[in-house]
């Protein structure tokens, strides 16, 4: 399955949008220009018209407590109207056109725009996703990392989009001593089990784009394994928040600051965005 780079543009609104971040711009214009209950909203935008079991937005309160589990809303940008606080989904795929459709019944034109980098992109996953010497990801990210808290780094992450019904999870897999990505892989849970992640031409879509902070806001468990495998500690967290540890780090090393260097959401953010384009 190829990758969808398709952007779209709306009329009267700047700046162009990937699926989800498309749905939100037109929420937010129309609630900007019109005053509506959450009801009289529920009827510009019912729920048929996302497909899932989220709807096209939800209360502020509901989607914060869904977060606890998996973040299914963009929580960050908080629309509010008459009667409530509202998010909207983040769950866009092949679903989009319903949308789409209601949009244009209240007004708008949506047209869609080619990424420019698509092709460049394709290019790039015909060369390295075969490239079993690694991706270099450089110094920049995880810069305070330290070489004593285990070589290899194995990342789990929710995928996005439509890319999530088969795929729910993907891996990403790094040599923390020699900074390159050695694998990233498709998975269907959190967990790594004793196999290899290879460098696989795999589906990974993050399951938001990052909004404009470019921050990874899902869940994150992050594996430390031996050269064969095996599990040395794992962490878990959400939001740059600290939540579990299993296993033992070296004497002297504080979970705390282990995840704050490798939960840093901005740089898992990065690290996502190098990986999805170069596999």
């Amino acid at each position: 399955m190829a990758r969808d780079y398709t952007k779209y543009q709306v009329d009267g609104i700047d700046s162009v949008f990937g699926k989800g971040k498309l749905v939100l711009a037109v929420v937010q214009d129309y609630c900007s220009k019109n005053e509506c209950t959450f009801d009289e909203l529920k009827q510009v935008f019912p729920d048929e018209a996302q497909g899932g079991n989220t709807g096209v937005f939800g209360h502020m309160e509901e989607a914060k407590e869904i977060a606890k589990k998996r973040a299914r809303h963009y929580v960050k940008d908080p629309i509010t109207i008459k009667d409530a606080t509202i998010a909207v989904s983040t769950q866009w795929g092949d679903n989009l056109p319903l949308f789409i459709d209601k949009a244009e019944e209240v007004g708008y034109t949506i047209s869609t725009e080619d990424s420019s980098n698509s092709g460049e992109s394709e290019s790039k996953n015909e060369t390295t996703s075969t490239n079993q010497q690694g991706i270099p990801f450089g110094d920049n990210l995880f810069k305070n990392y330290r070489k004593n808290w285990g070589q290899y780094i194995i990342f789990a992450l929710d995928n996005g989009g439509e890319v999530a019904n088969e795929h729910p999870h993907f891996l990403i897999k790094l040599d923390m001593i020699n900074r390159i990505i050695i694998g990233v892989d498709n998975s269907s849970n959190y967990s790594v089990g004793d196999g290899d992640v290879n460098l696989n031409n795999s589906e990974v879509e993050l399951y938001v784009d990052g909004g404009p902070n470019k921050c990874y806001e899902g869940y994150v468990v992050i594996h430390c394994v031996n050269e064969d495998g095996s599990k040395v500690w794992q962490m878990n967290g959400q939001w740059a928040e600290f939540h579990e540890k299993e296993g033992e780090l070296p004497d002297g090393t504080f979970d705390e600051d282990v995840y704050e260097v490798l939960g840093n959401e901005e740089d898992v953010y990065l690290l996502y965005e190098l990986a999805a384009s170069s596999i």
